[in-house]
C-alpha cells in the first residue's frame, strides 16, 4: 500500500479491522528469518527478528497519521458483503501472486 501500512500480502488480504495494528520492518539480511516468504513480506508477531526492535524507526505503526491500515479491503467481499476471500482461496490468491 502507498503508506505501508501494510506489511505482507497476508496482512493486505485481511479484513481491514483484522490487520495487525503495527509491526517491524527491517533489513533482509537472512532471508530465514527477515522475510516471510510464505505471506511475501515482513515477518509480524513473533516471528519479528529481534535485532529489528532495536532500531525506532523500524517501528511502523497504523494508528499513527498517515499510516492507517484501513480499507483496500473491497475486494476480499462479494455484493451482499459476505468475505469470499479465506482460507484456500486465499492461499491460492497469494500462490498467484507470487508468479508476478
Amino acid at each position: 500500500m502507498h503508506n505501508n501500512a501494510a506489511p505482507s500480502l497476508c496482512e493486505l488480504l485481511t479484513p481491514a479491522l483484522q490487520r495487525v495494528p503495527d509491526y517491524w520492518q527491517g533489513p533482509t539480511e537472512d532471508p530465514e528469518t527477515d522475510f516471510d516468504a510464505d505471506c511475501v513480506g515482513c515477518p509480524v508477531r513473533e516471528k519479528v527478528p529481534e535485532t529489528w526492535t532495536w532500531v525506532e524507526d523500524a517501528y511502523v505503526d497504523s494508528a499513527q497519521p498517515g499510516l492507517g491500515n484501513g480499507g483496500n479491503d473491497e475486494m476480499l467481499y462479494n455484493d451482499t458483503g459476505q468475505l469470499v476471500v479465506t482460507g484456500a482461496v486465499r492461499e491460492d490468491l497469494i500462490l498467484f501472486l507470487k508468479t508476478l
